[in-house]
């Protein structure tokens, strides 16, 4: 479903919300509850994948069972992990990154 090499759009709190017609707290209930995708944290903020918040409104739609979408919730955040990039590939550091890098590991290399 979700391509490695394709960029995933991130959506704040107020997108879900009108994504799915939750309120917050019913939203978060969800996520404890293992029937909605828990948030990627960055610091204080929230960011939810937007393929996964609309596959879990495809299943609620589709009238899936509880059970069947908390299936659905466990494959998506597995998934997380097997298609995010290594840090390497991500960007490449720029030229004066690559020099502090190089004199910070000579610096701290002793005879």
């Amino acid at each position: 479903m979700v391509r490695p090499t394709q960029f995933r759009r991130l959506l704040r709190l107020p997108d879900v919300r009108a994504a799915t017609a939750l309120r917050t707290t019913k939203l978060y209930q969800l996520v404890r509850d293992g029937l909605f995708p828990a948030p990627i944290k960055r610091g204080r903020s929230s960011f939810w994948i937007e393929d996964e918040v609309a596959a879990v409104n495809a299943a609620v739609i589709s009238g899936q069972t509880d059970e069947q979408i908390k299936a659905l919730v466990a494959e998506l955040i597995a998934a997380r992990t097997q298609s995010a990039p290594t840090p390497a590939s991500v960007m490449p550091l720029a030229k004066g990154a690559q020099r502090k890098r190089a004199t910070r590991d000579r610096a701290t290399v002793t005879p």
